[in-house]
């Protein structure tokens, strides 16, 4: 019985933790655009840099849910069986701004 509920606990913790990444990945784009446009390149690229990686941390969580866990943090165009990790990629496009 403890088994289930401990991992219940772990899915609403990676839920947490990737919803934060999905915030730190977007307010990163904003800071990326904001160096740019100030001409800091250097400073945007960075940013851009820390925002692909946070993809991958959540690329990576999501993996670690069930898919009707990680269903919520996909895109609602898309259809089920496609990849999630492109989906995900798709979401939050890390281009230069």
């Amino acid at each position: 019985m403890p088994r289930p509920m401990r991992r219940k606990v772990a899915d609403q913790v990676l839920i947490q933790l990737i919803e934060a990444d999905v915030d730190i990945g977007f307010a990163l784009l904003d800071e990326a655009k904001a160096y740019r446009l100030s001409g800091q390149s250097d400073f945007s690229s960075h940013a851009l840099q820390q925002a692909k990686d946070i993809v991958v941390d959540i690329e990576r969580r999501l993996q670690e849910l069930g898919d009707s866990e990680s269903v919520p943090f996909l895109p609602r165009s898309r259809t089920p069986q496609r990849n999630r990790s492109s989906e995900v990629r798709n979401t939050l496009i890390l281009v230069p701004c």
